[in-house]
């Protein structure tokens, strides 16, 4: 049976969903465009999120509500999980413009260009965040959701390609976020996203992750109360002792991998990092607690800003970058460094640090003799310039994660190659928190 008749339309746009509460009631989701245009798809408008519900076992369906009605953003590739009767979550990615998702460049009245034989063509820059919705009355005519936007930056820039292997990648419209947008449920109907996301400097897709600490269930008589003991205070978050694994993912005990707090702070152009770790940290201990293998550690926080292109590796604009005390052997000198997270793995299956700049090491870990280091927990602080980095001083600092990492081999990479010679395991993170900046730009 259909679950609706749209008349006229394109179903170029991918990813419907389908959903049943806990009373047997189904709820349908997808995206749509305005208009049709078989021959250019990209010039057949705004696209819309809609749903519909059927209470008699998907027999009738309620006629299509459109929830992203208002103009000026699209919005793509919903996703939904229901919990008890009429409450559902939905998940969504939305733009800042009302520009088809599959324009790469457009001209003064919006509609596709080419720029190769047209004049006067715009390329797409539309920033797409993720969204998240929810309601208590899904089983209403209305658009009963309340949404939210639970990215803390733009997860994609340009237009998003939904023709599936027909795509043609470019760097304005691309099928880079792949298909990879769910919500699930946890125990208590609190809501566990997660996204793809490629807003870095060499575009590459990243896995993102966030849950839900308060607000409404979709279960009813459950609380959703996580946030009452999250461990986030003013740029500074504690941790839990004892959680450190080694490089095979097996649960191990190693205070100097330990992270028990991480801080962090701007300030006259710099950016300084605190870590409390269960003890000092050194290759040598590193070495023993990854197993098979590892050679030294690197202490410190990996985060994301909006920046300059990277023009020491070709990269472009807004990356992820890192903060770090380094005792690798292969690597020189212990010492404390700052950087993109912009070299890739020789398995191509993750990102590794790419040093940038040095930067200065403070703290209670290496007191200067004759003092002897301490045997058990100890602060290191990490100091760096952010210019060299190339972001500007009071600019936001994004999920800022505090970072115990086992190091193999060598983080140096060949001449004109992002692939080093060697990789990083993680042992223990600290929960993320953000910097929102100063909006500082000088």
């Amino acid at each position: 049976l259909p679950v609706a008749d749209l008349g006229a339309h394109d179903a170029v746009n991918l990813f419907p969903d389908l959903t049943i509460d806990t009373a047997g009631n189904l709820y349908y989701t997808w995206s749509q465009t305005q208009r049709v245009d078989a021959a250019n798809p990209a010039n057949e408008g705004e696209t819309d999120v809609h749903y519909t519900y059927s209470t008699d076992g998907g027999t009738t369906w309620v006629p299509p509500i459109d929830l992203t009605k208002e103009t000026g953003d699209s919005a793509v590739m919903p996703w939904m999980v229901a919990g008890d009767a009429g409450q559902v979550d939905l998940v969504y990615y939305k733009a800042n413009t009302g520009l088809n998702p599959n324009i790469a460049f457009y001209d003064a009245s919006g509609q596709s260009c080419d720029p190769s034989s047209q004049t006067g063509c715009t390329p797409n820059t539309t920033a797409w965040n993720t969204y998240f919705a929810q309601s208590q009355n899904a089983l209403n005519s209305g658009a009963n959701f309340k949404s939210v936007q639970i990215s803390d930056h733009p997860i994609h820039i340009g237009g998003i390609c939904t023709a599936g292997l027909a795509c043609q990648s470019t760097p304005q419209q691309n099928r880079d976020l792949l298909d990879f947008l769910t919500v699930d449920l946890d125990h208590v109907g609190g809501a566990n996203v997660t996204w793809a996301e490629d807003n870095d400097g060499r575009s590459d897709t990243r896995q993102r992750f966030s849950r839900q600490l308060s607000g409404a269930s979709v279960f009813k008589g459950q609380n959703i109360a996580a946030q009452n003991s999250w461990p986030i205070t003013d740029h500074a978050v504690t941790d839990g002792a004892g959680d450190v694994f080694d490089q095979q993912g097996l649960a191990t005990t190693c205070p100097s991998m330990d992270i028990l707090a991480t801080s962090q702070k701007q300030s006259s152009g710099n950016v300084t990092l605190s870590m409390t770790l269960g003890a000092p940290p050194t290759a040598a201990a590193a070495a023993l607690c990854g197993h098979a293998g590892a050679t030294g550690g690197l202490w410190g926080a990996e985060w994301w800003s909006a920046s300059t292109p990277d023009a020491g590796t070709g990269g472009g604009s807004n990356d992820y970058f890192f903060l770090a005390y380094r005792d690798n052997p292969a690597d020189g000198i212990p010492g404390v460094e700052a950087g993109r997270m912009n070299s890739l793995s020789p398995t191509l299956t993750s990102e590794e640090f790419n040093r940038i700049e040095d930067g200065t090491l403070g703290g209670t870990c290496f007191p200067a003799p004759p003092a002897v280091p301490p045997t058990g927990a100890c602060t290191i602080t990490m100091t760096a310039p952010l210019a060299g980095l190339g972001i500007k001083p009071g600019a936001g600092m994004y999920s800022i994660t505090g970072l115990s990492t086992y190091f193999f081999a060598s983080e140096n990479r060949p001449p004109f190659l992002r692939v080093p010679l060697g990789i990083s395991q993680q042992a223990d993170a600290a929960t993320p928190f953000d910097d929102n900046g100063t909006g500082t730009t000088k």
